[in-house]
């Protein structure tokens, strides 16, 4: 199993209480080099797995890749929520981001997105996995995550409450399985 970082690179990013507790209740008390694996991220919440892809040995642009695949996945995950366009246009222009990750592409991802969160401003987000998109979108700060942050909101809706955990255990899921990929 490939060390992804080591206990003293996460101390020097500050992490937070909660999630150090999380990380180190199975790890056992910090005791500096100690090397954290993909095993050991399983109690960690999806927040926390987020927050440590920027721990991760690789570039800038495979931790965006990292973000915007998992935000697409939430977004597709609630996509038979709505029917609004602007949604599905989201989804796809993230898409088009990760098959060709260039400046145009980004910039029609920023375009989709603005268009999208403006109309979906007062909405109500219910969704869990809007908050999780958006969160994504904070920690990558790029344009093609914060789309697919878009098609969630907008596919947000009350009735994604009753699904909401199942949906979260599956994001989680899907993003150990991307941190697994680059072990391999």
């Amino acid at each position: 199993m490939k060390n992804l970082f080591t206990m003293s690179e996460l101390m020097d990013r500050n992490p937070c209480e909660d999630g150090l507790t999380r990380l180190t209740r199975d790890l056992g008390a910090y005791s500096g080099p100690t090397t954290i694996t993909v095993d050991d991220l399983v109690s960690l919440t999806v927040f926390d797995l987020l927050w440590c892809v920027k721990l991760l040995h690789v570039s800038e642009h495979e931790q965006k890749v990292i973000c915007v695949k998992t935000a697409l996945y939430a977004a597709n995950s609630v996509a038979h929520l709505t029917d609004d366009p602007r949604a599905a246009k989201c989804r796809v222009t993230s898409r088009v981001w990760l098959d060709n990750p260039c400046e145009e592409t980004r910039k029609a991802a920023r375009t989709t997105y603005y268009d999208a969160s403006a109309a979906s401003a007062s909405a109500y987000y219910a969704a869990t996995s809007a908050s999780i998109a958006a969160t994504f979108a904070y920690y990558a700060s790029g344009a093609a995550h914060a789309a697919a942050l878009a098609a969630a909101a907008l596919a947000s809706d009350a009735a994604a409450d009753a699904s909401a955990s199942a949906n979260y255990d599956a994001i989680k899921a899907h993003l150990i399985k991307l941190i697994t990929e680059l072990d391999e």
